[in-house]
């Protein structure tokens, strides 16, 4: 009988926590439906763009993987011992 206690118990946490959150969702919802605030200078804020990048002048690669290959690992230095 107690497990049934301590299971409810839990459940109520769990419960309060949920109420917890979307209580918090709420409240950020109401911040992100507010009108937006004019900076200081009274421009609107204009988004914010990436300058243009050519791809022109980037190199060709051949595959997927081929920084990988033009770049090959080192062969290990072998050991007298080999393993059976």
């Amino acid at each position: 009988m107690n497990n049934l206690h301590d299971l409810l118990r839990q459940k109520e946490l769990s419960v309060k926590r949920l109420e917890q959150d979307i209580e918090a969702i709420r409240t950020v919802l109401a911040m992100l439906a507010e009108e937006p605030e004019q900076p200081a200078n009274g421009k609107p804020n204009q988004p914010f763009s990436a300058p243009a990048v050519s791809l022109a002048s980037a190199p060709a690669t051949t595959g997927m993987y081929s920084a990988a290959s033009q770049n090959p690992r080192p062969e290990p230095q072998k050991s007298g011992r080999e393993w059976p």
